[in-house]
Protein backbone atom coordinates (compact mmCIF):
# COMPACT_ATOMS: atom_id res chain seq x y z
CA UNK A 1 0.00 0.00 0.00
CA UNK A 2 1.84 3.09 -0.91
CA UNK A 3 -0.25 6.00 -0.24
CA UNK A 4 0.74 9.65 -0.39
CA UNK A 5 -0.31 12.24 1.94
CA UNK A 6 -2.55 13.38 -0.83
CA UNK A 7 -4.18 9.85 -1.01
CA UNK A 8 -4.42 10.12 2.86
CA UNK A 9 -5.99 13.39 3.52
CA UNK A 10 -8.78 12.15 0.74
CA UNK A 11 -9.56 9.38 2.84
CA UNK A 12 -9.88 11.15 6.39
CA UNK A 13 -11.92 13.74 4.44
CA UNK A 14 -14.42 11.18 3.01
CA UNK A 15 -14.72 9.31 6.58
CA UNK A 16 -14.93 12.48 8.68
CA UNK A 17 -17.72 13.95 6.26
CA UNK A 18 -19.53 10.46 6.24
CA UNK A 19 -19.71 10.37 9.41
CA UNK A 20 -21.22 13.47 9.61
CA UNK A 21 -23.61 13.28 7.12
CA UNK A 22 -24.57 9.86 9.37
CA UNK A 23 -25.17 11.94 12.44
CA UNK A 24 -27.42 14.25 10.19
CA UNK A 25 -29.37 10.74 8.84
CA UNK A 26 -30.18 9.97 12.60
CA UNK A 27 -31.79 13.34 12.77
CA UNK A 28 -34.13 12.79 9.85
CA UNK A 29 -34.82 9.09 11.10
CA UNK A 30 -35.67 10.85 14.91
CA UNK A 31 -37.77 13.32 12.40
CA UNK A 32 -39.55 10.61 9.96
CA UNK A 33 -40.43 8.84 13.98
CA UNK A 34 -41.52 11.60 15.28
CA UNK A 35 -38.81 12.23 18.01
CA UNK A 36 -38.21 15.39 16.70
CA UNK A 37 -40.36 18.20 14.79
CA UNK A 38 -39.96 19.53 11.25
CA UNK A 39 -38.65 22.86 12.72
CA UNK A 40 -35.92 21.10 14.84
CA UNK A 41 -34.99 18.79 11.72
CA UNK A 42 -34.56 21.80 9.83
CA UNK A 43 -32.16 23.58 12.62
CA UNK A 44 -30.62 20.51 11.88
CA UNK A 45 -29.91 20.79 8.18
CA UNK A 46 -29.30 24.55 8.72
CA UNK A 47 -26.41 24.15 11.28
CA UNK A 48 -24.96 20.89 9.33
CA UNK A 49 -24.79 23.15 6.00
CA UNK A 50 -23.72 26.47 7.58
CA UNK A 51 -21.72 25.43 10.54
CA UNK A 52 -20.33 21.72 10.73
CA UNK A 53 -20.02 20.55 6.77
CA UNK A 54 -18.38 24.23 6.02
CA UNK A 55 -15.88 24.12 9.36
CA UNK A 56 -14.53 20.84 7.98
CA UNK A 57 -14.27 21.73 4.65
CA UNK A 58 -12.28 24.96 5.52
CA UNK A 59 -9.90 23.12 7.66
CA UNK A 60 -8.96 20.70 5.02
CA UNK A 61 -8.45 24.16 2.75
CA UNK A 62 -6.52 25.53 5.28
CA UNK A 63 -4.17 22.96 6.74
CA UNK A 64 -0.81 21.14 5.25
CA UNK A 65 -1.76 18.07 4.29
CA UNK A 66 0.48 16.04 6.62
CA UNK A 67 -1.05 18.23 10.02
CA UNK A 68 -3.99 17.15 8.32
CA UNK A 69 -3.28 13.15 8.37
CA UNK A 70 -2.12 14.04 12.09
CA UNK A 71 -5.51 15.62 13.19
CA UNK A 72 -6.93 12.44 11.77
CA UNK A 73 -4.97 10.02 13.41
CA UNK A 74 -5.30 11.66 16.78
CA UNK A 75 -9.45 11.96 16.03
CA UNK A 76 -9.15 8.36 15.41
CA UNK A 77 -10.61 8.51 11.59
CA UNK A 78 -7.55 7.12 10.25
CA UNK A 79 -5.67 4.03 11.79
CA UNK A 80 -2.53 2.62 11.83
CA UNK A 81 -3.11 0.28 9.12
CA UNK A 82 -3.88 3.16 6.97
CA UNK A 83 -0.78 4.76 7.21
CA UNK A 84 2.17 3.86 4.81
CA UNK A 85 5.03 1.54 6.70
CA UNK A 86 7.55 4.73 6.02
CA UNK A 87 5.61 7.33 7.64
CA UNK A 88 3.73 5.20 10.25
CA UNK A 89 5.71 5.57 13.34
CA UNK A 90 6.35 9.01 12.61
CA UNK A 91 2.74 9.90 12.00
CA UNK A 92 1.99 8.46 15.02
CA UNK A 93 3.95 10.25 17.52
CA UNK A 94 3.00 13.21 16.09
CA UNK A 95 -0.28 12.24 16.77
CA UNK A 96 0.21 11.01 19.99
CA UNK A 97 1.95 14.41 20.85
CA UNK A 98 -0.69 16.67 19.67
CA UNK A 99 -3.81 14.88 20.31
CA UNK A 100 -5.01 17.23 23.13
CA UNK A 101 -5.32 20.28 20.53
CA UNK A 102 -7.89 17.87 18.62
CA UNK A 103 -9.49 15.84 21.25
CA UNK A 104 -12.20 16.97 23.26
Amino acid sequence: MARTYGDLVELAYEREMSQLLDDLASKFDAWRGRAISWYDLNDEIHQYHSDTSRWVWKTYRRMKPRELVVRAIALGILGEGDLPENLRSSLLESAERERDLWVD
